[in-house]
């Protein structure tokens, strides 16, 4: 059959909804990351290429993150495990080609800057984007704790300077800076789709997919959704499989079938919603 035509955009806003439902208090929070990872890469002068993948990781970049407690103690704590859901998100996604390189971003962007060593961990290149994903992470996360934004803005600067050498580039510091004096930015940033805000990188562009690459994007999203809870996971796959082997026994066409399995890891889409104080 032929390949699906499907936005990159809106796949990856569903992608980046599906966590913020996990968490509602963090609304918005992908979003954010993703439009000042934007303007970091602009004023550091990345390429648009460099900037449509800094965009794309950045707008799924907790979706290692698969609970909402878990996604509170990275923000508020960030413990010594704070590598642990970057890595597994990273795997989620990493065989999905589309992702392929943000996959990369994705796994590295708790790396601290180290003065520099922080290019290199384990003897692997750490993109320099994922560096970029992780300062604009704790602005983010600044940002849900000062809401009154244009206000706080010269305390999250003084912030981060303090980190600058040990945990961020000299470099993105300054970009930061340069950003703080520009108060659309800030007010950008704070907006009900701050993403709508970037200029035009190719995200919005149609991505061609087969029945196996669409079934690839449910199985990701099934992990979204079960493993918010230990009583839940595997339970969509385990539906999907069971769905698809009954409607291959009453004669569905090859092609249903898959369209079985696809339902089948989405049916509990709607739990995304449900805290899991209900869930367990």
């Amino acid at each position: 059959m032929n390949k699906m035509r499907v936005s990159i955009y809106e796949f990856l806003i569903c992608l980046s909804n599906s966590q913020d439902l996990i968490e509602p208090r963090l609304t918005n929070h992908h979003q954010q990351v993703a439009y000042l990872t934007y303007n970091l890469c602009d004023v550091m002068g990345l390429s648009v290429e460099e900037k449509k993948e800094a965009v794309t990781a950045a707008l799924i970049h907790d979706i290692g993150a698969l609970s909402s407690s878990e996604k509170l103690e990275i923000l508020e704590q960030e413990p010594i495990t704070v590598n642990s859901h970057a890595f597994k998100g990273a795997k989620l996604i990493e065989g999905f080609a589309p992702l392929k390189n943000a996959s990369e971003i994705i796994r590295y962007h708790h790396i601290p800057w180290q003065n520099g060593d922080g290019l290199v961990y384990k003897d692997k290149e750490v993109p320099f984007s994922s560096h970029v994903l992780n300062i604009s992470d704790k602005v983010s996360f600044m940002l849900y704790k000062s809401p009154d934004v244009l206000l706080k803005i010269p305390k999250i600067i003084d912030i981060i300077k303090k980190g600058a050498g040990a945990l961020f580039s000299h470099d993105l510091v300054e970009a930061l800076g340069y950003l703080a004096e520009k108060e659309y930015i800030w007010l950008d940033l704070v907006s009900q789709s701050p993403i709508e805000k970037i200029a035009d990188i190719g995200l919005n562009n149609m991505l061609p997919l087969s029945i196996n690459e669409i079934t690839e994007i449910a199985f990701i999203l099934s992990h979204i959704i079960d493993f918010r809870s230990i009583f839940t996971a595997r339970h969509s796959a385990g539906v999907a499989v069971t769905a698809e082997k009954l409607a291959s026994l009453i004669g569905f066409s090859p092609y249903d079938c898959q369209m079985m399995l696809i339902a089948g890891y989405l049916h509990d889409l709607g739990k995304l919603a449900i805290s899991n104080s209900i869930l367990e």
